[in-house]
């Protein structure tokens, strides 16, 4: 499948349940550790809120916050030296030109979109399409830093929240998955549209048995079966089996498997996949990274993480010898898509794409972005786009150099 195939250097996918038994494939869980972010919902102005504001941020509404923000422009937070109250994307719009925001004001503009067209931004809307990669891909931003703006007048505090924030904004417009399952599905009157059963839960299964309980990689699911679109990397998964004729549980599969010949009040049974000769029903719990709160904390560990568990329940289409060929989900919550990024996925932007990457030495003589990389930077903006190796550059100064000065 696909999104087995999309990391391409892993062994031959297993697809029967027998196998499955016989290597412990009951449960799984990822050793990488990962971390919560921020969904940046546009109704609070996205990547352009300014959280760490007591004004701005008590706001809920949008209007209200587009308006405290024309009244009071970046250049006010500068000369009242509370820079560090700032948005992340103004920040970062600080170190590579002290004069034009276009990014800020783009920012604002998805929001007025909206209100255009809709007349209001649901609270649902942001960037968990963003936010979902990020905390997966990259190290988390551990400690706050200080760095010069690009006219050398002011300190700019960036917070792990401001970094992960701008981490979550690029994949939202430089990045993509490497691989999908399934589409967004919709609900309309209660009833799903056809592509709602595009996310076949014997692919599924099989996502979540090759790639997290063999092979230890992320993936990503769509945890909401309606309108709404919330992208959650998953962390683990167990399951249960039962026999779909009387909903008796077991942690044994083989116990639980039903000769589809003997499977009489078949709901499903028009509709099975060709050559299925045996049916066994799957509880599948499964544990995704949540969302947090944007802070101005000067550090940011795994004690601030959040997780949370999602109940599935579906059954897999056996051929005689046990073969996952399909299967029929048992509920109308489920998952509409699935995805995966691939460690070299970066998401760089149109014109870093198109050039090398740069060779910077780390040097905090003067704490200030280099020369080279702002200018990477005016020409991604130029694209409506934020730097990859911007952000990459200040992440490692966040997580590793321990030399470079922090913000106590």
């Amino acid at each position: 499948m696909d999104l087995i195939r999309a990391f391409g250097d892993l062994d031959a996918t297993i697809t029967n349940v027998y196998t499955m038994e016989k290597q412990s494939l009951a449960s799984g869980k990822l050793t990488q550790k990962f971390w919560s972010s921020h969904s940046l919902p546009l109704y609070r102005g996205g990547t352009a809120n300014r959280f760490n504001n007591t004004e701005f941020d008590k706001l809920e509404n949008w209007d209200q916050r587009h308006s405290i923000y024309l009244e009071n422009p970046i250049q006010k937070f500068l000369s009242n030296g509370i820079a560090h109250e700032l948005s992340p994307i103004e920040k970062y719009e600080l170190l590579i030109d002290s004069h034009n925001f276009p990014l800020t004001f783009n920012e604002w503009a998805k929001g007025k979109e909206y209100i255009n067209e809709a007349g209001y931004i649901p609270h649902w809307v942001g960037a968990c399409h963003g936010t979902a990669p990020s905390s997966i891909s990259h190290p988390r931003p551990t400690r706050s830093i200080s760095v010069l703006s690009a006219d050398g007048k002011t300190s700019v505090i960036f917070y792990p929240s401001d970094l992960k924030a701008l981490l979550a904004h690029i994949w939202t417009t430089n990045g993509g998955p490497s691989a999908v399952m399934g589409s967004r599905c919709s609900l309309f009157k209660g009833k799903m549209n056809k592509d709602c059963r595009d996310s076949n839960p014997g692919s599924f299964h099989l996502a979540l048995t090759n790639l997290i309980g063999i092979h230890k990689k992320p993936l990503i699911i769509d945890t909401d079966s309606g309108a709404q679109v919330w992208n959650r990397p998953v962390v683990s998964y167990q399951f249960s089996y039962f026999n779909p004729q009387f909903r008796n549980y077991t942690r044994k599969i083989s116990n639980a498997i039903i000769d589809r010949a003997k499977y009489h009040n078949d709901p499903y049974k028009q509709s099975r996949a060709a050559g299925a000769k045996k049916i066994v029903g799957v509880r599948s719990e499964i544990e995704v990274i949540d969302d947090t709160t944007p802070n101005a904390e000067h550090n940011d560990s795994n004690s601030n993480d959040k997780s949370f568990k999602i109940v599935y329940t579906y059954d897999l289409e056996l051929d005689q010898d046990g073969k996952i060929l399909g299967g029929m989900w048992h509920q109308p919550n489920f998952p509409d898509f699935v995805w995966v990024v691939t460690p070299e996925n970066l998401p760089l932007s149109r014109s870093e794409r198109s050039v090398e990457k740069p060779i910077i030495i780390d040097s905090f003589e003067d704490v200030q972005l280099p020369t080279l990389l702002k200018e990477i930077a005016i020409e991604s903006r130029k694209t409506d786009q934020l730097s990859y190796w911007v952000i990459d550059y200040l992440l490692r100064l966040s997580t590793v150099d321990e030399s470079f000065p922090l913000v106590q």
